[in-house]
């Protein structure tokens, strides 16, 4: 149960994330944080929605599909990625690839080299690291008036050699 709690909500469970000042910050309150600006904005495309009667006059979100989106891995091993990404307004997008240790169960970051089509990325597990998962994110934005993010996860479960 979360900091005394007698329901298993996770409502105190910290983030570290990089602030609009510039610092890291870490803090229960951090968890929403990163996410912020894309929720407001999809909130935002959804009340455009609502106020005119030509829905595809709107910005849409891309749409992202993951390929290879579970798999094993081991320590030290450069392991490649990618999404599909359809942009239905045609306005085209940006990709942003990140390792999301919080989420992970290993205690690890690992690093993420996006490919220069936006749609690949190579990650590098660190050597030496305990078993568990590592979670890399592809945050793909539409470059719509009201820029609509959609993500896609990849959880790779890392392993002993020999495993």
């Amino acid at each position: 149960m979360p900091d005394g709690e007698d329901n298993a909500v996770w409502t105190a469970s910290p983030d570290e994330v990089m602030g609009v000042d510039g610092l890291r910050h870490r803090s229960p309150q951090a968890t929403i944080w990163r996410w912020r600006g894309d929720f407001q904005n999809d909130f935002a495309a959804r009340m455009a929605w609502t106020s005119t009667a030509d829905r595809a006059a709107c910005c849409h979100p891309p749409v992202v599909d993951g390929t290879g989106q579970a798999r094993s891995v081991l320590p030290g091993q450069e392991v490649p990625i990618g999404v599909t990404v359809q942009d239905p307004d045609g306005h085209g997008f940006d990709s942003h690839w990140f390792c999301y240790p919080e989420a992970g169960a290993c205690g690890i970051s690992a690093s993420v080299l996006p490919g220069e089509d936006g749609q690949s990325a190579l990650v590098r597990i660190p050597e030496g690291s305990p078993p568990g998962t590592v979670h890399i994110v592809c945050a793909v934005t539409g470059r719509g008036s009201i820029p609509l993010t959609r993500y896609c996860r990849f959880v790779l479960e890392v392993r002993f050699q020999g495993a």
